[in-house]
């Protein structure tokens, strides 16, 4: 359902006509285009709510919604339960963790270090680990680009490692919590094949990336991340390592916790869909990255994978699953069109793990809603063609 909700969106903002940032003139006649008064007028129509708000309650759906253009916000607003019945309803600044989205934030910060010549994307790995053998040829252009070799995640990697073979019961010996375990581990990951020559997705690549962070910058990640991202865009309410400001997520009714130093890095982000919105603007049009390092950023490899972003066909994206957590972040340049969706449900595994949620339905409801104000209206008959008939 999630695909199905990136293509309509996708359809829905390759009709806009103004550029990110700035206008552009097309070469070719200009398509059509909706009035942006009239998406603002249908996000806040009161039969829609009502159809959404039936939805969702129905449907059981807890999460945030926001879509913007430019600027200008044309629609932010909440649905369920944060926790339990008796507890405060979501709404736009409700901090939820984002999940993979988090990547988006790591990539930035190790091209924010680049772009000040503090290190090379064509830095060895072992460069900043040293027990990594540096025979292996792994670059941090590789680590960003998923194409590293290095297994998908401690859970499975402590498996070959340490021969750990049942990981529930084995409990928190495959869920290493020092920081000097998980780059041991990372030093003796065998590698799944040559670096450089295939994309494989990887939650290990950016958790190593984050260490490199703190190792150049001398900062701990999640201060540097404040003071170079954070601060600057204004987001006030994010975070890192779920912080109290974080509404408790849920799989399958119950409550949940993620280890935050499993994922430092590729998953410890945290915001309302306000944060996210402002970390977007502050990506897409020139805050963070000048326009060279942010082409590398957005410049994919070995199939849509760039830098922390995937690069679909229009738009820019990435999505977030954690226990408890979902999330999707994306920019359409063409439409300079953002979309913001925070769930704190889990909602759907784009690895195949889950069957869809009832938070997929949700999503879909609301962009069919949105596009009829992409739909072209049919042409009003003149009066000599009503008096042929």
């Amino acid at each position: 359902m999630f695909k199905k909700f990136v293509s309509v969106l996708l359809a829905a903002a390759l009709l806009f006509g103004l550029a990110a940032c700035g206008e552009q003139k097309p070469e070719e006649p200009e398509p059509y285009k909706p009035s942006y008064e009239r998406v603002a007028e249908i996000l806040n129509d009161e039969k829609v709510k009502a159809d959404v708000d039936k939805v969702a309650e129905t449907l059981g759906f807890r999460g945030s919604v926001l879509v913007a253009r430019g600027e200008e916000i044309l629609y932010a607003g909440g649905y369920g339960k944060n926790h339990r019945d008796d507890s405060p309803d979501n709404d736009a600044t409700t901090v939820y963790a984002v999940g993979s989205c988090s990547k988006e934030f790591t990539a930035a910060s190790i091209l924010i270090l680049a772009s000040q010549g503090k290190l090379s994307l064509d830095d060895n790995l072992h460069k900043y680990f040293p027990e990594f053998p540096e025979e292996n040829g792994v670059t941090l252009y590789h680590l960003l680009h998923m194409q590293s070799g290095l297994h998908r995640d401690f859970y499975s990697l402590s498996k070959v490692v340490y021969g750990y073979k049942d990981s529930k019961a084995e409990g928190i010996e495959v869920r290493p919590q020092e920081k000097e375990t998980l780059i041991d581990m990372i030093c003796k990951d065998p590698l799944q094949y040559e670096p450089g020559s295939q994309y494989e997705y990887s939650n290990i690549n950016y958790t190593a990336l984050a260490f490199i962070v703190e190792q150049v910058s001398g900062m701990e990640f999640g201060d540097f991340v404040k003071q170079n991202i954070y601060d600057p865009l204004g987001m006030t309410d994010a975070g890192m390592n779920f912080p109290e400001n974080v509404v408790p997520g849920h799989s399958n009714g119950t409550t949940q916790r993620e280890n935050p130093t499993v994922y430092v890095g590729a998953g410890t982000v945290s915001g309302s869909v306000y944060d996210m919105y402002e970390f977007l603007k502050g990506l897409h049009c020139g805050r963070l990255l000048d326009e060279e390092w942010y082409g590398v950023m957005t410049h994919p490899d070995k199939g849509d994978y760039c830098c922390g972003l995937v690069q679909g066909k229009g738009f820019i994206w990435h999505n977030g699953l954690l226990n408890g957590y979902s999330s999707f972040m994306a920019y359409y340049p063409d439409a300079d069109l953002y979309i913001v969706i925070e769930s704190n449900d889990r909602m759907y595994s784009f690895h195949g793990q889950l069957e869809a949620q009832p938070a997929d339905k949700f999503f879909e409801l609301l962009v069919n809603k949105l596009g009829s104000a992409y739909t072209k209206p049919a042409p009003k008959e003149t009066e000599s063609e009503e008096k042929s008939e």
